[in-house]
């Protein structure tokens, strides 16, 4: 089993390329460990000074860490962020949020409510300075709103920071080929969470 882990992290870094699901490919190299870290205690019971017993947790530990790594590679260089992918780079520290100026005006939606804008920058606190790695918007009906008045709240690639169903429209207009704008949606739970004391 020992011989088969390297096989099998290659495996899985694989699957990474394919673009597999960052908890699925933590889940992979969890799963691995855990079955090398059961062998490694049959082999304690049998002979608790075993060699390959220590060498089976040290594999395990290390199939642990990459794991680890890549879900948050994958999370991060996803072009479909969730809420899901923030909760979990915030909760390994490896990403911060910071608010972005004040409330923007943005005029009128097209069903006649006014539309505010507040904009969160969520930093990858991996690179130094830290970089952007996506963009937090809070939509509002008001001027002068509480953080959890929010009416729809989004995650947006940097590249489509500024891009919305105008642009589109326009786009569209014009005979150009309209590009889809990936907006992750953020419901109160998440949003109240992580962005309401800032």
């Amino acid at each position: 089993r020992l011989e088969a882990a390297s096989a099998y992290s290659r495996k899985v870094e694989g699957y990474a390329r394919q673009d597999m699901l960052p908890v699925d490919l933590e889940h992979m190299m969890s799963s691995e460990a855990t079955e090398l870290t059961t062998r490694a205690r049959a082999i304690e019971r049998l002979s608790p000074a075993e060699a390959v017993a220590l060498q089976l947790r040290n594999r395990a530990d290390e199939m642990l860490r990459a794991g680890r790594t890549l879900r948050i590679n994958q999370t991060m260089s996803s072009k479909t962020p969730t809420e899901g992918y923030l909760d979990y780079l915030l909760e390994q520290q490896v990403v911060d949020i910071r608010k972005e100026g004040g409330l923007r005006d943005l005029g009128k939606r097209a069903d006649g409510r006014r539309d505010f804008l507040q904009e969160y920058e969520v930093r990858d606190l991996r690179s130094e300075p830290a970089q952007t790695l996506w963009y937090a918007h809070f939509h509002y009906t008001s001027a002068k709103p509480q953080f959890s008045d929010f009416v729809k709240g989004h995650l947006k690639r940097p590249e489509q920071r500024n891009l919305g169903l105008q642009w589109q429209k326009d786009v569209a207009t014009s005979g150009g080929t309209v590009e889809a704008i990936w907006r992750g949606d953020i419901g109160k739970p998440l949003g109240n969470k992580h962005f309401s004391a800032l």
